[in-house]
């Protein structure tokens, strides 16, 4: 992430009025199924990817006192569902993480905001075997 942005810099100068962090991956499952390799791909994605985004981008921010910082993060992000322990510990995760990133940048003129959205009706979200529901089943 740090080498993007430090690209970015090149090509656009320093400031930035707007970033969108958007990292999710899925290995859904009861939590005894899950392996350790589930956890560190569930979160090292989910949590480490906004994580690496805002750490690169706020100071840019800040300097320049304004800006928009925006996160999509999930339904599970909010409520936890049976075979999804993993993901939906990772969205709560971004979901504090953002709370204290707003306390952090509103005194900058920096606004900070989350977006939660629900099941999308895609190929991925009908595929079972990749971590999808059958349609119809939103929970």
């Amino acid at each position: 992430m740090q080498r993007m942005w430090d690209e970015y810099q090149q090509v656009h100068g320093e400031g930035v009025d707007v970033v969108e962090a958007n990292a999710g991956v899925n290995r859904p499952g009861d939590l005894e199924t899950n392996t350790l390799s589930d956890y560190n791909t569930v979160l090292g994605t989910n949590v480490l990817g906004v994580f690496l985004t805002l750490r690169a981008t706020i100071p840019s921010m800040k300097k320049q006192r304004a800006g928009q910082i925006m996160v999509t993060n999930s339904v599970r992000g909010l409520k936890g569902g049976a075979g999804s322990g993993l993901y939906s510990a990772s969205k709560f995760a971004v979901r504090g993480m953002m709370q204290s990133v707003r306390a952090e940048c509103s005194p900058f003129g920096i606004k900070v905001g989350s977006i939660y959205p629900g099941g999308i009706d895609t190929q991925w979200w009908q595929d079972v075997g990749r971590g999808g529901r059958q349609p119809g089943t939103l929970d």
